[in-house]
């Protein structure tokens, strides 16, 4: 009498991003924080809100916005999907560690206007050579 696995099966469900051919073609690419964390996590909520934030701010954030955005979604002031959206003040805080480990953002001084300020920053250059960085190292390895 043969038995087969339970694991065998059943399909999984793969986590992370698949382009699939039909996806390509209709232009229908991930957006920006999918591909950072995987779907339906919190985290992932957040760092939507948080890139739609730095946007309205032109890239700058102080001490005293990344506190109050915390606040916000500690509050429950962002919505959703029509529904307010909570989560602890820590989780916002650990979407933006994962933001400033990966060189995404920094904390500097410049000019904003005429005046200097100083707080977090949108990277460019930096993220742009960490990420050759990691691709380097990559094709070291499997190659």
């Amino acid at each position: 009498m043969s038995q087969e696995s339970a694991t065998k099966s059943a399909p999984r469900a793969l986590r992370g991003i698949h382009f699939d051919k039909e996806a390509l073609s209709m232009n229908l690419y991930p957006d920006f924080a999918s591909i950072i964390y995987p779907a339906n996590t919190k985290q992932r909520i957040i760092l939507h809100f948080l890139v739609r934030e730095l946007k309205e701010r032109k890239g700058h954030f102080s001490k005293h916005s990344l506190n109050t955005f915390a606040s916000k979604v500690k509050n429950g002031t962002l919505v959703w999907k029509n529904k307010p959206f909570r989560a602890s003040r820590r989780l916002a805080y650990y979407v933006w560690k994962d933001l400033l480990r990966m060189g995404m953002i920094s904390w500097s001084k410049r000019y904003v206007g005429d005046s200097l300020k100083e707080g977090f920053f949108v990277e460019f250059e930096d993220f742009r050579r960490n990420l050759e960085k990691i691709s380097a190292r990559w094709e070291k390895e499997f190659t």
